[in-house]
Order: C-alpha cells, then structure tokens, then sequence
C-alpha cells in the first residue's frame, strides 16, 4: 500500500506483538507506538484470539518466550482497547475461504477473517505471507506503520 491511510481500527498480526516486546531494529518503536495509540483511546486494535497462541517465539529464536517475556506478552494482550475476535467456527470457515481464494497458509487466513469479522480497516502484518495482497474485503494490508506524532503525551523516553 503506497498510501498510509489514518486507520482507526487496525488488525496487528502477530508479527506486531512480537516486535513491541523485542528490540527489533526498525520495528520495536513502530509496534509500540500504535499499542501506545490504543493505550490512550486513539485507537482500537482488533485481533484474533489465535494471537494469544501464535505468539510463542521470537523472531529468528528456536526456544519459547520466556516466563518474562510470556508476562509481558500477557499485559499487553489485557488492553481494554483490544477487540478480541473469538476462533469459532463461523471465522475458521471464513479462513479456509479466504486461504483457498488468496494461496494464504490457514494461520494467515485466521488473522484474516478476524480482520473481516472485526471489522478492521487494515491489517497490520510484517511477515511476507501477505505480500502481492494489497487489499481484501476493504481492508487495506501492509506493513505496519505509525501516522501520528511519533511520542504521545504522556509517553516519552527518559
């Protein structure tokens, strides 16, 4: 997507969850600034109870989240303005759906129905999976971006 569109309801791809808890050059401020966003009512994330299960390693690691990292995983998933889109049925069928139509692998097709069911009006992702997919069900895909000021009030480095 060339243009960056001031979402208002994003959908965070796990890719996203596991950045703002790692130091990921060029990633980790970007995560945490849209989680930041939401903190602060400026937005309202969508996603996936899948999340709380995918998020289980980090990039590039082997081994499991730590115990730490586990509970800072945990904090971030207790957001009030996180949307939770439960795995049922309905959105497993919608997933093979659109895992069939776009050659997704059936966990990307999960962040994509939860992105449809919830709503979403992009969905934030930095894994290559989604590429060449720029837009699905009006929903916008690409990589995650920050459009506001770069600190919000409040927020600041020491």
């Amino acid at each position: 997507m060339s243009l960056q569109i001031e979402f208002k309801r994003p959908y965070l791809d796990s890719s996203v969850y596991i950045a703002a808890i790692s130091l990921e050059a060029g990633r980790c401020d970007i995560a945490r600034q849209i989680l930041e966003a939401a903190d602060h009512g400026n937005i309202q994330i969508v996603a996936s109870t899948w999340v709380a299960a995918e998020v289980i390693k980090m990039k590039g690691e082997t081994e499991p989240l730590s115990l730490e990292r586990e509970v800072e995983i945990d904090s971030i998933f207790q957001n009030k303005q996180i949307t939770w889109v439960e795995l049922d049925l309905n959105v497993a069928v919608e997933a093979r759906h659109v895992a069939r139509d776009h050659g997704l692998r059936p966990g990307d097709a999960v962040h994509l129905a939860s992105a449809i069911r919830g709503n979403a009006d992009v969905l934030l992702r930095w894994d290559g999976r989604f590429k060449g997919l720029p837009k699905i069900a009006g929903i916008d895909i690409c990589d995650p971006y920050w459009y506001g000021p770069t600190r919000l009030p409040g927020i600041g480095t020491p």
